[in-house]
């Protein structure tokens, strides 16, 4: 290991690097997320590389040396589909990086657990100051709370606005809503009233869809057609895009949510 390229993660390996990397090889196996030909040597540093430039990132991280938790990073970033940063940040909030030493498979294990809670939660992006896409918020708690006991879910789908968004601490409202967006498990966009930061969260959320690989987003658009015809313009770009649109919101809105609802998470084929 070249610590020129690896300089952040030299405390970890340095000292004592055959026992960092048996340990290393041998857990990312019994994990199976490394693969057992050829390439798996090359994707372990691809990875590292990763995890060195998550510290320079997150200057921080770099006040640990913790090997359980380096394990971690690592995994996460050699295993699809759960964003590394999402990891960052929770091991941050809870100051888990000040730990002495900690197992990399305890600190997964949790965290998975916590991923599996997120991913009940909706993120709803909405015009904010009238009157209607609050009503329309007000239906998806209800429906998302109807859901949730029809089908007793543990945890319940979680419904979340960010002006709504309450932990004890000021932050910078944009960086809040860029991290309830990459942790949430379905988005739902409120296209009524043609709201460009409305627009700016589709597209965050589609890119993020694309970076990841996949091939639609997790998110559904919705639409008011009662409103004026100036309020229910849809942009070229998304014209396409299949969307909810509905005149009588108890009538139409409610059980078409409902049924996506119950489709998205899994509930019924």
């Amino acid at each position: 290991l070249d610590f020129d390229v690896f300089g952040n993660l030299r405390p970890f390996i340095e000292r004592e690097p055959r026992t960092f990397l048996v340990g290393q090889f041998t857990f990312l196996n019994q994990s199976a997320v490394l693969g057992d030909n050829e390439n798996a040597v090359s994707r372990f540093k691809g990875a590292l590389v990763k995890v060195n430039a998550l510290f320079d990132a997150h200057p921080t991280l770099k006040d640990s040396r913790n090997r359980g938790l380096l394990a971690a990073l690592v995994y996460y970033e050699l295993k699809k589909g759960v964003p590394v940063a999402s990891f960052v940040r929770w091991v941050l909030q809870n100051h888990l990086h000040l730990i002495e030493e900690s197992s990399s498979e305890d600190l997964i294990a949790i965290f998975d657990k916590v991923l599996e809670s997120r991913k009940r939660t909706i993120f709803v992006s909405m015009p904010f100051g009238k009157s209607k896409p609050d009503d329309h918020y007000a239906i998806i708690q209800r429906v998302a709370e109807t859901v949730s006991q029809t089908y007793a879910l543990k945890p319940a789908l979680k419904v979340e606005r960010v002006d709504w968004f309450h932990d004890g601490t000021s932050y910078e409202i944009s960086d809040k809503i860029i991290d309830m967006m990459s942790d949430c498990g379905l988005f739902l966009g409120n296209l009524t009233h043609c709201n460009p930061n409305v627009y700016h969260e589709i597209g965050f959320i589609m890119g993020k869809a694309r970076a990841e690989g996949k091939d639609v987003a997790n998110m559904l658009l919705f639409l008011d057609d009662s409103v004026p015809d100036a309020d229910k313009f849809v942009a070229f770009n998304l014209r396409g895009i299949k969307q909810l649109r509905f005149t009588k919101p108890e009538l139409e809105f409610v059980p078409a949510l409902a049924e996506n609802l119950e489709r998205f998470f899994k509930l019924k084929s």
